[in-house]
């Protein structure tokens, strides 16, 4: 399907030429801003990519074991913040990087991702002590009520 700054337009029959001018003028004033838009966009993202290109942490990261290591990170993201989210308690991701020097000029990153999930509310369960210490799950000072059918 053509988009609509590509689309073929057509002129209308039962409008006047002027008019027919005046709605093929809106529509190409239309089609010109939304290309404008596009190409300021298309900028933003170039300036972003330059910008992470020339950070050090962003090239290294996604670098690292051929962007395996970004690609872990992004789905230990999402599984922390999802159970976050879920059990409305915190969690940790830790990206823990080691630089050792390989030899001159020469440096060897290693990485470890660790995690923290949110803690789970154990289910609880009461006991009453009776005598003698003896637990029960009854309250041993509530009468029973007669139960009789």
């Amino acid at each position: 399907m053509p988009n609509k700054s590509t689309a073929e337009i057509h002129p209308l029959p039962d409008l006047d030429p002027a008019e027919q001018l005046n709605r093929l003028h809106a529509q190409i004033v239309e089609a010109q801003a939304a290309n404008a838009a596009l190409e300021s966009t298309i900028e933003a993202q170039r300036a972003h990519l330059a910008k992470l290109e020339s950070n050090p942490f962003a090239l290294v990261l996604n670098n690292l074991d051929a962007g395996s290591v970004l690609e872990e990170l992004g789905d230990e993201i999402q599984k922390v913040t999802a159970l976050v989210d879920c059990r409305q308690e915190p969690g940790v991701i830790a990206v823990l990087m080691t630089a050792k020097p390989y030899k001159p000029g020469c440096i060897d990153f290693i990485v470890e991702i660790k995690t923290k999930e949110p803690k789970v509310e154990k289910p609880h369960t009461l006991f009453f002590v009776g005598a003698n210490g003896q637990l029960s799950r009854q309250d041993p000072r509530q009468r029973e009520l007669p139960f009789t059918q």
